[in-house]
């Protein structure tokens, strides 16, 4: 049991290493287990947490729209409009399937599927995720329906003017 802890808290640091490395170069910035990239509109958020009922260790994704109620600049994932899985923001893209986090057996396959996570599918679409007509478009190609979002939220994003 001991071992297995062990494990999920190294995955825990090569996280935070990886996510730190691969985002820093595109101008987030990092608050404890939490990664900011916002704009004037937007502002994305990835932030890691240790699941209540297994040993994975899931990434969140949280979109706070600053029109609706701007708070800080460092919104908690849990404040955000719009919430989601990470690997949930790519299960439309036609012939292109994100790598498994949750099922690599060694901590250099998990380094290496989170770069690839993050270097070929998260961050190509950083543009439309950090402002609002981006998220109207990927609402419309229903990047969203795995994803909580709020009443106000879907009234922004839904509005096709």
């Amino acid at each position: 049991m001991q071992s297995l802890k062990n494990e999920i808290m190294d995955r825990k640091k090569i996280a935070v290493r990886v996510i730190t490395e691969e985002l820093s170069e595109f101008g987030f910035s990092q608050n404890g287990k939490e990664w900011f990239l916002g704009s004037d509109e937007v502002v994305f958020v990835l932030a890691l947490q240790k699941s209540s009922f297994d040993d994975f260790l899931y990434f969140n994704v949280g979109i706070y729209i600053c029109s609706l109620s701007m708070i800080t600049k460092t919104p908690k994932e849990r404040e955000c409009h719009i919430r989601t899985r990470l690997e949930d923001l790519f299960v439309h893209q036609i012939g292109r399937t994100p790598p498994d986090l949750y099922y690599t057996d060694t901590d250099e396959d998990f380094e290496k599927s989170l770069r690839i996570l993050l270097r070929q599918f998260l961050c190509p679409l950083l543009s439309p995720l950090t402002n609002i007509s981006g998220l109207k478009e990927l609402y419309r190609n229903n990047v969203f329906s795995k994803s909580l979002v709020s009443r106000e939220a879907r009234e922004i994003i839904s509005n096709l003017s």
